[in-house]
């Protein structure tokens, strides 16, 4: 089954990604959360945990920082 780790700049309630998180347990994959902006911790959690999908939770003007972390995701 499919490992899917969520990453999150800000730590609050994560609504969305409790409801996706909650639907993947459902169907036998597993869900891992990643809060926080260092991106060497973020590589770390990756290379341990190997994910087969990362998806971001972002609010409205945080698409600057999704797509710098995405790029830097995409070199490990």
């Amino acid at each position: 089954m499919a490992k899917i780790l969520f990453i999150n700049k800000l730590w609050y309630e994560h609504v969305g990604i409790m409801q996706l998180s909650a639907v993947v347990k459902q169907h036998g994959h597993s869900s891992l959360l990643f809060v926080g902006q260092n991106i060497r911790r973020l590589r770390r959690m990756i290379l341990k945990t190997k994910p087969e999908v990362i998806g971001f939770s972002v609010m409205t003007g945080e698409h600057r920082w999704v797509l710098k972390v995405a790029k830097k995701i995409k070199t490990i």
